[in-house]
Formats: structure tokens, C-alpha cells, sequence
């Protein structure tokens, strides 16, 4: 047999042709030794040279090429140490490709739609690191990593009849309608399987959380408006105590530390209570609000500044002062969106990132002298029509996160993508389709994306480093 170190292949990469069929960007690549007889052809789309090399990079498949009869011919019967040689002529072929100015980055849009995990650019690939069903028949709500303690505190609601067909109850036995789990990240490197260390069902379903590692403590808030307070001693979670309290019978759509104070979002209301229980502000909105809903809300704790979007793009901006109790006054109120929905909102600094619809705008504020303005500088729209294509009219925006070092914006949404865009020119640097169903949260911790799903389907994925 002929050493390998003798063997010589040429690559040749033929110009891309559009395929009106596809529709989409077709590319020939040949292969041949140094006889000049051609070894390998390849003719295929950019998503199916995206979805094989995808495949190539999984652990332990680096050298498994001519496994994919449908997605590579070839002209001769080769041995393994032949399949071996060529193994990396290939992946420089597909980094070549990659680099090539004269194939849509649409294609790769596509392709990241479909489901697959890499992309060539200066904030790529990504890779995924674990995925991990936490709840079967729960649909997950909220979503909190503590990076100090490995611990990822998990809540989930059962919200559909049909989800809990399975389950077998008695009639001694509550109906399980919300957990609770706290898990840990037995490495650093965020690959070792996680390791649940406690878990709390409850009767009512429980859709945010929020968590406290100076006091060890954990608020859930429920859909009729009840709380809970669990507290435990240090690395104990299982001597967890528990007090249950009200803030009204709305549901809690949301909840955010004031000052050691808890401020509970509803549809209707606001409320602002004491870590022992006891309402020391707020009330409704609804006279205010007329047929709008709140969504969503924001805290800019240095102003004194509450942020509350709403159904109809609406925000309305709230000033607090606290004696014993909290006084809330109206300051302001801008339209976000005309006709949208103010689906979340984060605040970076001076700015106030809002999610509506589709849509990503950025809006500069100032707060001088208790006047409140807001100017929109920034709005990162779908520039692409197939990236649009896989969006209905009903999907929205779930999350929004800034990742300042990469100058990276993520955005998850209702129909399981994520994209990635660039905080300086408002492109789409890549769409990754995280899940198949609602991305519930989005966290990011040291090149590491964490993504939940409604399913109940945490993920992790890995940023290249930069």
C-alpha cells in the first residue's frame, strides 16, 4: 500500500450557480490524486455541505466522511487509510467555501433555521455543549444560573390538560401543576451532566422566581397571585423553609429586587412587598392602563425608574421612594411600537433594549431633574427574506441579551430561534434553531449560551472564545 505521506490530492472548487429549484446556491467540488484520477465529487447545496460538516464536527466523527452514501459519491473504492488522508483535505475544502465572498450568508441563515450548529464567522461556530430534559409533562417558565455556585434554579407550569394525560393521580394526592428544581454543574467547563439537588412540586402553577444568594432564599410567584418564600442554610437546600404569602390574585408575570424589596408585576397592578410578607406599595393600574396589559417590566435602580411595557407598545415610566412604605407616581409615557406588543425589555446603561414582535429597537433615555426622555437610535429588523419566511405572524420576541465583549446582541423567540446580531451595524451574524418549540430564557455566562425551551429542554452551548 502506498505510504500516506506520499499520497498528493488536488482540490478544485467550481464557481457557485444558483439552482432556481432549491431555491438556492449549488457548489462542485472535485478531488483526485496525484494520477490526476478523480477520487471524490461533491455537488451539493450550501445547507447539505452546512449539515455535513455539522456532522463532522461531533465528538469522535471527525474521520467518518463516506458514512453519508446520499451526500458524497465517489468514483473508486478507497481503504481507510485513504478515507483518513483525505478526512482533512475536506474540512479545508469547507473552510474555503466558507470564506468564499459570492455565497449568500441567507444560505447560512437557512441552514441555522433548520436546526444546525455552526456558522463561519469571527463570533462562531457554536457548539452544543449538553442538552438535558429537566420536567416531563411541566412546561418551563423562568430560568436563573448562578455562576458562583454552579446552580441552575428551574421553574416550570403545567398549563395544558393534554400534558398531564400521563400522570396518575388519587384522589389523597394534589394534582402537580408547578415545580421547582435547583440543579448543579458538576464542572466548570460547563460539560459534565448536571445533578439535581432538590426539587418542590406545587397545586398552583408557578411562572417566575426570583433568587437571593446573600439571604439563601427563593420567591416564587404563582398564577393567582400567591408567593412563596423558601429559605435554606448555605449548600442545604433540603432544610429549605417555607412562607407563603399573597400580592392579590392576578397572576405574577414578573418580579424584581428593589432595594431587598420585592416589586411583583401583573397584568393589572404592581406591587411592592417586604421580605417578611407584608405589601408596602403599589396597586392597580388598570384605570391607567384602560384595555392594554402589562407584559413586561424593567428597574433602573440608580434613577429610581420602573419600566412597565405593554400589549398595545406602549411604556410607562414610574419613579419609587421608600420611607416604611413605597411611594410609585407616573412620570412619563412613550410609544415603543405602534401597534406592537412590548413583548421584554432590558436595560444596558443609558439604553432600553425593547423586544416588540419581531423587532429589536434600542432607545437611548435620559432622567434629569425628574424628566424622563427616550430617543430611538437603533432597530434591528429581519433583513432577510428567508429568515422571515420561517416566522408566522404570531411569533414574537422572548428574550433579549447584550453580550458586551463580543459586541453581540442575542434574541430568542417563540419559534424556537435564536439570533445573533451585531450591536455596531444591526446585521445578523447568524439564526440558530435552539428548539422546536418556545425559547422561555436565555442566559449567558462566559462564551457559554444557556437556552430553555417550553418543553422543559435546557440547553448549552458553546461561543467560541475570542
Amino acid at each position: 500500500m502506498e505510504s500516506l505521506s506520499k499520497k498528493e490530492y488536488t482540490t478544485i472548487i467550481a464557481n457557485p450557480t444558483y439552482d432556481k429549484q432549491l431555491p438556492g446556491f449549488r457548489l462542485a467540488v472535485t478531488i483526485s490524486n496525484a494520477a490526476g484520477k478523480d477520487v471524490l465529487k461533491l455537488e451539493k447545496s450550501i445547507k447539505e455541505y452546512l449539515a455535513y460538516f455539522n456532522t463532522l464536527q461531533q465528538k469522535g466523527r471527525h474521520y467518518m466522511l463516506f458514512n453519508f452514501p446520499r451526500l458524497i459519491e465517489y468514483s473508486e473504492e478507497l481503504d481507510y487509510d485513504e478515507c483518513v488522508t483525505i478526512a482533512g483535505k475536506i474540512r479545508n475544502t469547507f473552510d474555503e467555501i466558507f470564506d468564499r465572498q459570492d455565497i449568500l450568508n441567507d444560505e447560512i441563515s437557512l441552514a441555522f433555521l433548520d436546526g444546525l450548529q455552526f456558522i463561519k464567522s469571527d463570533k462562531f461556530p457554536i457548539k452544543l455543549l449538553q442538552s438535558n430534559q429537566l420536567s416531563q409533562g411541566l412546561n418551563a417558565s423562568d430560568m436563573f444560573f448562578d455562576p458562583f455556585t454552579h446552580g441552575i434554579y428551574y421553574c416550570a407550569d403545567n398549563s395544558s390538560a393534554l400534558s398531564r394525560v400521563g400522570r396518575v393521580w388519587s384522589l389523597i394526592e394534589p394534582e402537580v401543576m408547578g415545580s421547582l428544581k435547583l440543579y448543579k454543574l458538576k464542572a466548570t467547563d460547563y460539560s459534565a451532566p448536571l445533578e439535581k439537588v432538590f426539587s418542590r412540586d406545587f397545586e398552583n402553577r408557578s411562572h417566575k422566581f426570583l433568587y437571593s444568594k446573600e439571604r439563601n432564599t427563593i420567591y416564587v410567584g404563582f398564577n393567582d397571585g400567591a408567593l412563596i418564600n423558601m429559605s435554606y442554610p448555605p449548600d442545604k437546600p433540603n432544610e429549605m423553609k417555607y412562607t407563603t404569602y399573597t400580592s392579590g390574585t392576578d397572576p405574577i408575570i414578573g418580579m424584581h429586587f428593589i432595594d431587598g424589596d420585592i416589586f411583583v408585576v401583573t397584568p393589572v397592578s404592581v406591587k411592592m412587598i417586604s421580605p417578611e410578607a407584608k405589601i408596602i406599595g403599589g396597586g392597580s393600574l388598570k384605570k391607567r392602563l384602560g384595555s392594554e396589559n402589562l407584559m413586561c417590566a424593567a428597574v433602573d435602580a440608580k434613577n429610581k425608574l420602573i419600566m412597565l411595557g405593554t400589549s398595545k407598545g406602549t411604556i410607562h415610566l414610574y419613579t419609587y421612594e421608600k420611607s416604611d412604605t413605597y411611594q410609585l407616581v407616573h412620570n412619563d409615557s412613550f410609544v415603543a411600537q405602534e401597534g406592537g406588543s412590548v413583548e421584554c425589555i432590558a436595560l444596558e446603561k443609558n439604553n432600553i433594549l425593547v423586544g416588540s414582535k419581531l423587532d429589536l429597537m434600542i432607545f437611548t433615555y435620559k432622567y434629569v431633574s425628574k424628566k424622563f426622555s427616550a430617543e430611538l437610535i437603533s432597530q434591528f429588523a429581519m433583513n432577510s427574506d428567508l429568515v422571515k419566511k420561517r416566522f408566522s405572524s404570531d411569533d414574537v420576541i422572548t428574550n433579549v441579551c447584550f453580550v458586551a465583549e463580543k459586541r453581540l446582541l442575542i434574541t430568542s423567540y417563540s419559534n424556537g430561534a435564536v439570533i445573533f446580531w451585531s450591536s455596531d451595524t444591526a446585521e445578523i451574524l447568524g439564526v440558530l434553531r435552539a428548539h422546536g418549540d418556545r425559547v422561555v430564557k436565555i442566559l449567558y455566562k462566559a462564551n457559554v449560551l444557556f437556552t430553555l425551551g417550553y418543553s422543559s429542554e435546557l440547553r448549552l452551548w458553546k461561543m467560541k472564545d475570542e
